[in-house]
């Protein structure tokens, strides 16, 4: 027989060795009837147009077959219809099913075509044997996935660059890229390690803390801050305005008290006071006195405030010009005032 006539002949062996839907002797128990009734009409057709070596339109009609009975006489023959396609890696992938799941009641001559096919399919493609060092993983070949671990048989891929990986819920693991040459085997074994939660750390620091001052607030440096300055502005100026006021407003009331007693003093003499008819009028004059100066007092020690105020200002101001604030500011003023004294306490952080 010449080797142009040789496709040929095995072409037609396979067509005529191509098992009819009768083989599938046992039913199997995944599928429901309807499935299995599905599938069968499926194969039938598939293999009427592989008789008549129609292997596209018979190879659709298989695959429609397998996804509803994962059988290895349907395995076989989409695997034999797929090699006459030259789609190596997915006949390799069927042959092999169909030779690891072939029954003992077979038919020899079925099994010689399809070690034959496989033969030749594998002599067109390379294979992976991947190994996981855990059970349930998800495997990825090039990012398609080819089943959980562990993997029965090999994975049939194209000469040259693949990339292995593994996922399982819980675990980490490492690509791995390989090369893979025509008619060989490339081992990857792949190991899964536990993810590390992402726990935040609460583990004290080692060593002494470096003093670096008082906790510094968010917003509170770079710089002085604008309502502080302005407050303290407006406060310095009142508080001068303020006193001005009283201080006037105490020296009227006391030129008008002392004017008073002076016109008493003349129509009276200067012992009015100790007359009992005039008393009350007397204690109106040390009232008015008490007044004028408790006003003076309270107009000086809001001037004095005023000026403290706008000095402190000023300070802080001087200090944080150039963004070296590292702390929180404020001021605080408190006044007493009396009719003979007065005094203002400041206190303030920069």
């Amino acid at each position: 027989m010449t080797r142009a006539l040789r496709p040929i002949c095995i072409a037609l062996c396979a067509a005529a060795l191509l098992l009819p839907p009768a083989s599938a002797h046992a039913q199997p128990s995944g599928p429901s009837a309807g499935a299995a009734d599905t599938a069968k009409q499926a194969f039938e057709r598939g293999n009427v147009l592989a008789k008549a070596l129609k292997w596209e339109e018979a190879a659709a009609e298989y695959r429609q077959a397998w996804a509803l009975r994962q059988a290895w006489d349907i395995a076989g023959n989409l695997g034999i219809a797929e090699s006459e396609q030259k789609q190596w890696p997915e006949a390799a992938e069927h042959l092999a099913y169909a030779l690891r799941h072939f029954p003992p009641s077979g038919k020899p001559d079925y099994r010689k075509v399809l070690e034959m096919r496989m033969a030749e399919a594998r002599q067109q493609v390379g294979a992976l044997s991947i190994t996981v060092d855990r059970a349930g993983a998800q495997v990825m070949v090039d990012g398609k996935s080819v089943g959980t671990s562990p993997l029965l048989g090999e994975m049939f891929v194209t000469a040259g660059e693949h990339v292995v990986e593994v996922k399982l819920l819980g675990y980490t693991a490492t690509p791995k890229t390989t090369q893979v040459s025509l008619g060989a085997t490339q081992r990857i074994e792949l190991s899964l390690a536990e993810a590390t939660p992402l726990v935040p750390s609460t583990a004290a620091p080692v060593g002494p803390r470096p003093e670096t001052g008082p906790e510094v607030p968010p917003g509170t440096r770079g710089g002085p801050s604008v309502p502080l300055l302005v407050a303290g502005t407006t406060i310095a100026a009142a508080g001068v305005a303020v006193g001005i006021g009283l201080v006037v407003a105490g020296a009227d009331k006391f030129g008008d008290a002392d004017t008073n007693r002076s016109t008493l003093d003349a129509t009276s003499g200067t012992h009015a006071c100790s007359r009992p008819e005039l008393a009350a009028q007397c204690d109106a004059f040390d009232s008015a006195y008490k007044q004028a100066g408790t006003l003076r007092n309270a107009g000086i020690a809001s001037i004095v405030g005023g000026v403290v105020v706008g000095g402190l200002t000023a300070s802080y101001w001087l200090a944080t010009r150039n963004g070296n604030s590292g702390a929180t500011t404020g001021m605080r003023a408190s006044a007493r005032v009396a009719p003979n004294a007065a005094a203002v306490s400041l206190s303030g952080s920069f």
